[in-house]
């Protein structure tokens, strides 16, 4: 049995995924970009989530998202089984189009991490070596240039007319800029895009990106033939300060053992049993109470801002003035 989810109104979530066998289901290009883009739109209206960033690579895809509802796991089942029973009408296939695993689902902790997760996030297609900039990245994506602007996605040809004719959402900067101009914050954020860019031009030492010709003509059913790490970890937590993983590691098992009394309190027959904050399943299949999240939970992400993220809006502010 798989350990219960623990999910809170407010958190900040990377979420992942990766097809079966690596294959490049998801090469880029039209078709794929609006049929994950209409099923990522629908199930992030339904949820009531916020993106931030994505990216959907040809084998995978990383998401940043504000879970406002704790109904991330509903949004990513919705999202993933949706896309997948078109994407496979699409290809004339069967089978699983992700890999049968849970999904990736890590609860980023603070302000620091959560620019170096959103900058991990859009920069995807350039560490691959796919591209040489974000912007020419055909596949569904949401950079920080989308932020504040509405993304809009046509009903795809396999979907019925019972499904809305188009979706859209509107992304936003990640929590803990809310308070500054959204020019600003868009403008820092691509600044920061551009040196990685720059960082990973160097690194190639001349070397010649694949090229978006390449990979949006690349076979749907081709598979790396490199080889890839076994049992990896999947991690929970995130944070640039270990001391805030830790804690909320600790609340973490706290968490297990109230949820595993409390399910046993209720196969006994015991009806007024209160779960954990956090209980996911056990409210949805039981209808079971839990008690309210305390605001100082370790698992909410703290927006206050760092030495090292005031560092880094001091240097873009300077070079902007320069």
């Amino acid at each position: 049995m798989t350990k219960p989810k623990e999910q809170h109104p407010g958190q900040l979530a990377e979420l992942t995924r990766r097809t079966s066998q690596r294959t490049f289901f998801w090469r880029p290009g039209r078709d794929s970009r609006e049929l994950f883009g209409y099923m990522f739109a629908k199930a992030l209206n339904d949820n009531g989530q916020t993106a931030h960033v994505a990216s959907l690579m040809s084998n995978h895809t990383h998401i940043i998202l504000t879970d406002h509802t704790a109904l991330r796991s509903k949004f990513m089942q919705s999202c993933f089984s949706n896309s997948a029973r078109k994407r496979n009408l699409d290809l004339n296939r069967r089978e699983s189009i992700w890999v049968p695993r849970q999904p990736g689902d890590m609860v980023i902790l603070d302000l620091e991490k959560t620019i170096q997760r959103v900058l991990y996030t859009v920069m995807q297609p350039v560490a691959a070596g796919c591209v040489e900039r974000v912007e020419e990245w055909t596949g569904f994506q949401i950079l920080p240039r989308n932020w504040g602007k509405k993304m809009r996605f046509p009903r795809p040809r396999w979907c019925g007319p019972d499904m809305p004719e188009f979706v859209e959402f509107t992304p936003m900067p990640p929590p803990g800029f809310d308070h500054l101009p959204l020019e600003q914050v868009i403008a820092f954020f691509e600044h920061l895009i551009a040196k990685e860019e720059k960082r990973y031009a160097k690194k190639r030492r001349g070397r010649a990106v694949l090229g978006i010709e390449y990979c949006e003509a690349i076979s749907p059913f081709y598979t790396p033939k490199t080889s890839a790490p076994m049992r990896t970890l999947n991690p929970r937590f995130c944070s640039s300060d270990p001391k805030l993983i830790m804690r909320a590691l600790q609340r973490q098992r706290q968490f297990y053992g109230e949820h595993q009394r409390g399910r046993f309190r209720l196969r006994s027959g015991d009806r007024d049993v209160v779960f954990p904050a956090g209980t996911v399943k056990m409210v949805h299949l039981a209808g079971v109470s839990c008690r309210e999240c305390a605001a100082d939970h370790p698992f909410h992400t703290r927006t206050t801002w760092t030495a090292g993220v005031q560092a880094m809006w001091d240097d873009w502010l300077g070079r902007r003035a320069a």
